[in-house]
Parts: C-alpha cells; structure tokens; sequence
C-alpha cells in the first residue's frame, strides 16, 4: 500500500467479537470460511491486474499469478507485525495475490527481477503497481461481500447442526 494514504476502518473490534461468538457457537472453522469469500471477492481483481503486469518472456511468471487464502500460519504470526496484536484470535485469515509457483530458485529470482528490476532491465512493480490506488475499491468489496457471506456461512451452519 502506498506509504502516504492513511486508511481509517471502524468497527474491527467488535467484528472479531461477532466473529467469536459465530465460531464458539457453531465450532470448526465457520469463523475463517465465513471471511474466506469476502477476501476472495476483494483481492480477486487483483490477479488479472498483476498479471497484465508481469512481462512475458516465457510466460512461467505471468501462469504463476494466483490468489491464495487462508490461516496464517505460525511462522507468520510470529514474524510479522500486522498479525501480532491476532496471534491468539481464531478468526484470522489472509489473502495474497502473486507469482505461486513450483519450487525452484530460477523462478523466484524471475520474480524479484521483475519486481525489483536488474542492472540491465528498470523494475515493473507489478505487485506493488496492483495495490497502489486501489486500496479504497479493495476494502469496499471487502465490506460489501463481509456481511452477506457471514450471514450466509451462519445459516448453513445452523441447518446443518438442525439435521
């Protein structure tokens, strides 16, 4: 995100908590798969903008670009910031937009060269050029598809715990 925008959302804390009571009453992952669609519908569009992005040579970069979500995992909890004040909360989930590609250290120093550039060849900044100007479009399809896809995921699980 761009370092000079300030971004204000309200209304977080009690959203954990909604999402709380929402997993202690329905249990498993109802919390995470209730944000999974919202997060999906917000970092969606971003594939085909980095994709556009990326420069094609063979076309290993731009067939890599995907969108993955999930729960953090431990190592990220720890090592990043913006998931320490959540370490212990069960309702955390995140979205990533990239180059996803086998393991393979030729691809991943494709990636930074495209991103970052070389001696030889200016930077593209495909991943940071997606995200820059449109911060406002993504939380706003975040907080248009949050509450339906909550209201949704609740009642499926309150008819499958009626069965």
């Amino acid at each position: 995100m761009a370092r000079d925008k300030e971004i204000k959302v309200e209304g977080l804390r009690d959203l954990e908590k909604a999402l709380v009571r929402l997993q202690k009453e329905y249990g498993g992952n109802t919390a995470v798969q209730a944000l999974r669609p919202a997060v999906k519908a917000a970092m969606g569009p971003l594939v085909a903008t980095v994709k556009m992005a990326t420069p094609v040579d063979t076309g290993d970069l731009s067939n890599s670009v995907k969108l993955k979500t999930g729960k953090p995992t431990k190592k990220m909890l720890r090592s990043s910031h913006y998931y320490n004040s959540a370490y212990k909360s069960n309702v955390v989930i995140y979205g990533q937009v990239g180059w996803f590609f086998p393991k393979g250290r030729e691809n991943h120093l494709k990636a930074v060269a495209v991103e970052y550039g070389t001696r030889n060849v200016p930077a593209s900044f495909a991943l940071r050029g997606a995200l820059e100007g449109n911060e406002t479009a993504i939380i706003n399809r975040f907080k248009n598809t949050l509450g339906p896809a909550i209201e949704k995921k609740a009642a499926a699980a309150a008819r499958k715990r009626n069965r």
